[in-house]
C-alpha cells in the first residue's frame, strides 16, 4: 500500500486499523486515517485516491465504491484470505466531487491559517448537511469546525462542533489543495423549527488557544455564511414538548392537537403573527391538508396546506408546526376565534384580540430626499441630519416594499473629509423594531445618535448607511434610483460642513 503512495495516490485508511497501535507504528506519512462515513477527502491536484478498509468493513468499501462507480479491490494476506478492501480512484476522476457530494450552494470564505469554506450541500435524507472545505496550505493548528444555525430573528437554534473526520482527519494532516466534505448533524434546540429556512454559519476555532476563533482574511469577523437550509420536520416524544396552551383536540383519525403557542394574544390589523401547533400522530398524517381561519366577518383564511410535508414522524410522537401568519389589514377591532379545519373537523382552539393598526404609511417631510433600495424589499426615502452638541442626530425614513423573512441591522457611518471613519451606529431599526415585522408600504422612522470626536477637521462630511445580516455580517445589496449598484453596498448621504 505504501508503494501506491509513492506511485501518486493519497491513501486514506479506516480508523478501525489506522488507530491500532501496531498499524500506527508501522504506517508513515503516505497513509493517513479517515472515517469515510463522516467525511470524504479529495486529494491534492495531480493525485489519485485510495480509500482502504479492513476485511471487517466490506460494507463501508461497497458504499465508497458505489459513490465513485469503481470496483472494490482486494488485498490478500499470505494465506490468500482477504486482508483489506480498497477503492482506487484515478487522479483525473478524483478532482471532481462524486454525485451526491457536490455542493449545491457555493461559498467563498478564507480564514487565517485554517481551511477555506468553498460550499455546502443541504437537505440530506438523514437530516445532516455537508460543508466543503479546502486546504490552502498545511497548518500546525489542531482546529475544530463549527456550524451555527441562525433563524429569521437572528437567534441561534442549532449547532455542531466537529473535528474533521470526527477526529480521524485533523487539520494538522491536511495537505495544500486537498478538499474535504464533512458531514454535520446539528443539535436543534428549537423543537418548532422544522420547515424553517435558516442561515448556516461556519468557521474554525482552536481549543488549545482557549477556543479562539480563526479570523476571516477576506471579510470582517470570524464566521462565514455557508448557505441556507430548510430544516426537516422531525417528531419528538411528547415529554419533550411544552406548548404554552395545552389541549386535546381531535383533528383526524390518529391526529390530535395537543397544544399551541401564540407569539401574542393581542395584535394589530396587518401585523405578523407566529403560531406553533403541536400535533400528535404518525407518518400517515404528514400530508393531511389543514386550514387555519380567523373567524372575522368575513372569515379570513390565514393558512392552508399540509400538516408537515415530508416529515419523519414516529408513531405517537409530536410534530410542532410553526406558521408565520399575518392578520388582514382590514380586520376591525375585536376578539376573534382561530379555527383549524380538516376534512373531519372544524375546531376552534384559540382567541386573538385585534387592535387598530398603529403603523405609519404616510411619508413625513424630510430635509434630504433619498431614493435608494436595499435588497428587494426596503427603500430609504429620506433623512434628517443635525448636530446636537457632541452628538450627530440622524433620522432615517425607511419604506417596506415587501415583507422580509429575516431581521436586518442598520449601520450608520460618519466619514470625515479624508474618508476616515469617525463615528458609527449599529442597531436594529427604530428601537428594536425588526425588519421581519414590517409590512408592505409601511414607513418606519429610525433614529440614531453618533458620538462625535472632540476635534473635527474642517471640510465636507458624509454618512454611509445600509443594512446587514447581524449573523453573517453580509450587507444587503444597495442600489440607487437608476438600479446601479452602490460601492460597498452603502448609501451615501452628504452632510457638508459640521458646525
Amino acid at each position: 500500500m505504501k508503494a501506491r503512495g509513492d506511485a501518486g495516490y493519497a491513501i486514506y485508511l479506516s480508523p478501525l486499523w489506522s488507530t491500532h497501535a501496531t498499524v500506527t507504528f508501522l504506517r508513515d506519512y503516505r497513509i493517513r486515517s479517515l472515517d469515510a462515513t463522516q467525511a470524504l477527502v479529495l486529494p491534492e491536484p495531480g493525485k489519485g485516491a485510495i480509500y482502504a478498509f479492513p476485511s471487517e468493513q466490506r460494507d463501508f468499501a461497497d458504499a465508497v465504491a458505489m459513490l465513485w462507480g469503481e470496483p472494490v479491490r482486494t488485498l490478500d494476506d499470505r494465506f490468500g484470505r482477504p486482508l483489506m478492501f480498497y477503492v482506487q480512484v484515478e487522479a483525473a476522476q478524483a478532482q471532481a466531487w462524486p454525485t451526491g457530494f457536490a455542493p449545491d450552494q457555493t461559498a467563498t470564505a478564507r480564514f487565517d491559517d485554517a481551511p477555506s469554506l468553498i460550499g455546502m450541500r443541504a437537505g440530506e435524507e438523514d437530516g445532516s448537511l455537508l460543508l466543503h472545505w479546502q486546504a490552502e496550505a498545511g497548518t500546525r493548528r489542531y482546529l475544530t469546525s463549527f456550524v451555527h444555525l441562525i433563524d429569521a430573528r437572528g437567534q441561534r437554534i442549532g449547532q455542531a462542533d466537529v473535528i474533521p473526520g470526527d477526529g480521524t482527519f485533523p487539520t494538522t494532516i491536511w495537505r495544500g489543495g486537498e478538499r474535504v466534505a464533512q458531514r454535520y448533524r446539528p443539535e436543534i434546540t428549537d423543537v418548532c423549527s422544522g420547515g424553517e429556512a435558516v442561515r448556516v454559519l461556519a468557521g474554525w476555532y482552536e481549543l488549545a488557544a482557549d477556543g479562539a476563533r480563526r479570523p476571516r482574511l477576506d471579510a470582517p469577523g470570524d464566521a462565514a455564511l455557508a448557505g441556507m437550509w430548510t430544516l426537516p420536520f422531525t417528531s419528538r416524544p411528547a415529554a419533550q414538548v411544552q406548548p404554552a396552551m395545552p389541549s386535546s383536540i381531535p383533528l383526524a383519525p390518529g391526529l390530535t392537537l395537543i397544544g399551541h403557542t401564540l407569539s401574542a394574544a393581542t395584535t394589530e390589523a396587518g401585523a405578523p403573527l407566529t403560531l406553533d401547533l403541536y400535533m400528535q400522530g404518525a407518518e400517515q398524517s404528514r400530508e393531511l391538508p389543514i386550514t387555519l381561519t380567523l373567524q372575522s366577518d368575513p372569515a379570513a383564511v390565514l393558512y392552508t396546506g399540509a400538516v408537515a410535508p415530508g416529515a419523519t414522524w414516529r408513531a405517537g410522537e409530536v410534530i410542532c408546526r410553526r406558521l408565520h401568519l399575518r392578520v388582514p389589514p382590514t380586520t376591525a377591532r375585536g376578539d376573534y376565534l382561530l379555527h383549524v379545519t380538516t376534512e373531519e373537523y372544524d375546531q376552534p382552539f384559540a382567541q386573538v384580540t385585534v387592535q387598530p393598526s398603529t403603523r405609519a404609511f404616510d411619508l413625513p417631510e424630510v430635509d434630504q430626499h433619498v431614493d435608494a433600495t436595499l435588497g428587494s424589499a426596503i427603500r430609504l426615502v429620506g433623512a434628517d441630519i443635525a448636530r446636537a452638541g457632541d452628538e450627530l442626530k440622524v433620522r432615517l425614513i425607511w419604506q417596506a416594499l415587501a415583507p422580509l423573512a429575516a431581521g436586518q441591522k442598520v449601520f450608520v457611518h460618519l466619514l470625515g473629509p479624508d474618508g476616515a471613519l469617525l463615528a458609527q451606529s449599529d442597531a436594529l431599526p427604530a428601537g428594536d423594531y425588526g425588519t421581519e415585522q414590517w409590512i408592505e408600504g409601511e414607513v418606519v422612522i429610525d433614529e440614531h445618535r453618533l458620538a462625535l470626536p472632540a476635534t473635527l477637521p474642517a471640510g465636507k462630511y458624509r454618512l454611509r448607511v445600509g443594512m446587514y445580516d447581524p449573523a453573517s455580517g453580509a450587507r444587503l445589496l444597495a442600489k440607487d434610483a437608476a438600479g446601479q449598484s452602490l460601492a460597498e453596498n452603502a448609501i451615501n448621504l452628504e452632510i457638508g460642513d459640521l458646525p
